[in-house]
């Protein structure tokens, strides 16, 4: 039945097993909410660990013995060295090197769905567990505000880290969520909190009604601006800005299937009650575990926007448990050069995944380098601040995000690089050049750009 209706919408049968998997979550989550949040703890942990295992092995089969090799072996390696620096690098080595083993034994030449996608979530996730128990014995004064809010005193039970592994809400795509916060949830610690306005099951179901709707959109805008249109021979009849914008449009496209997830996944937890996020001007906020923020996502106009409004929680997840953590290393440069080698390398072996962070590497810097040398500029600021000039800067910025966004995406969405490269080639490297022409130039202008101080008599 699931393959006769994939077939009549124009999906795959396993992509629709993953949708129906995740809209599961709503039932459950309302369940929970209405019948079981006064239960025992205990019963709590085993309600939401029994739920999302059930539907994982209705996905991946036998194959869901890899997720349980994780927790055991997490929960084995807390037991015998929890808190220690050995258990964060035991952590660390593990999960990412059986993650890797699991790309390359399951390898194809298209992203498929298998038990790698949901391990990918669990390994982020364990080791930020092992991180936070290792925080929970470093005096509280030598921690940062992250560190505070997430450390953990004592090591979670095997029962604990089961539960929030296969918590039917975050298991199967995100979001992520740190076990400080999802044992307070399961402890009823934010109802006392959540004092103002705002109806957790209301918002959550208008939120997975949000993500039906960027499938819809996924479907129908997939089917016009499918793949092949920027692989056929027909594409290099158009002129190199037709065919930027043409690329642009299809990953602006090809990125809503992640994006309705996100949406679908993130309705679950708010339901459930996981998400409270404070209260703000009177409303009750649930936005603590979003992964996308679509107000600020819908209008960005520069590369920069994106770290804080797509895949939120995973940038989140690598500030905090990467970047930060390189400080010792006394280099903004070398720590960002190092988180983002690692979230390539979490993503897999396929080469489209290392340009693409290379092309976020090179594309931020020459952003960071333009916004410095205007800040400091006086002249170009109030230029730029007239409204004729900001509503010019705007529409051409639009354009340029459009226009680059499908070129420094292109290979994550393709992967193999017999299939990215023709695409780059027949844009001719223009992303490439342009990127790397102005990292080189812009430190050079900015001589010239940035007014010099004048010495004090």
């Amino acid at each position: 039945m699931l393959e006769q209706i994939a077939k009549a919408i124009g999906a795959s049968e396993t992509s629709l097993r993953l949708i129906v998997s995740i809209l599961l979550g709503y039932p459950l989550s309302y369940i929970y909410t209405k019948y079981l949040k006064n239960f025992d703890v205990i019963h709590k942990h085993f309600f939401f660990f029994l739920s999302g295992f059930c539907i994982g092995v209705w996905n991946f089969g036998f194959d869901i013995v890899h997720s349980l090799v994780a927790v055991l072996v997490t929960y084995i390696s807390l037991q015998v060295a929890g808190g220690t620096t050995l258990s964060v690098v035991f952590s660390f080595v593990f999960h990412m090197a059986y993650l890797l083993v699991g790309y390359w034994v399951t390898a194809t030449k298209e992203y498929d769905i298998k038990w790698t996608m949901p391990h990918c979530v669990l390994v982020l996730r364990h080791i930020a567990l092992t991180f936070d128990v290792a925080d929970g014995k470093v005096p509280e004064e030598k921690l940062s505000s992250d560190q505070k809010k997430n450390h953990l005193k004592n090591c979670p039970s095997l029962l604990e880290i089961a539960a929030h592994t296969y918590f039917p809400g975050g298991f199967l795509v995100g979001p992520q969520f740190t076990m400080r916060r999802y044992l307070d949830f399961v402890c009823n610690r934010f109802d006392s909190m959540a004092t103002g306005k705002g109806n957790n099951v209301k918002f959550g179901f208008i939120r997975g009604l949000m993500g039906l709707l960027y499938v819809a959109v996924y479907q129908i805008g997939s089917s016009f601006v499918p793949d092949s249109i920027v692989t056929s021979s027909s594409f290099l009849e158009y002129s190199l800005f037709i065919r930027l914008c043409i690329v642009g449009i299809w990953v602006k496209i090809s990125l809503y299937k992640y994006i309705s997830c996100w949406l679908i996944s993130e309705g679950v937890c708010i339901v459930s009650g996981l998400t409270f996020n404070g209260v703000q001007d009177g409303w009750n906020m649930w936005d603590g575990c979003a992964n996308v923020k679509l107000h600020i996502y819908e209008n960005i106009t520069r590369f920069g926007q994106m770290v804080p409004s797509f895949n939120l929680n995973t940038n989140i997840w690598a500030a905090q448990y990467v970047y930060k953590r390189c400080r010792f290393l006394g280099n903004k440069m070398a720590s960002q050069v190092i988180t983002l080698a690692f979230l390539a390398t979490w993503h897999g072996w396929h080469s489209g995944y290392y340009v693409t962070f290379f092309n976020e590497f090179i594309i931020l810097k020459w952003e960071k380098d333009a916004e410095f040398i205007i800040s400091k500029n006086p002249r170009l600021q109030n230029f730029l601040s007239q409204k004729p000039v900001k509503i010019a800067t705007y529409i051409l910025l639009k354009f340029y995000f459009i226009l680059f966004l499908g070129y420094a995406l292109t290979p994550f969405v393709l992967l193999k690089s017999e299939k990215w490269l023709p695409v780059y080639s027949n844009l001719y490297y223009s992303g490439t050049i342009l990127f790397l022409s102005l990292d080189l130039v812009l430190p050079l202008f900015g001589r010239f750009l940035i007014p010099r101080r004048k010495k004090e008599e």
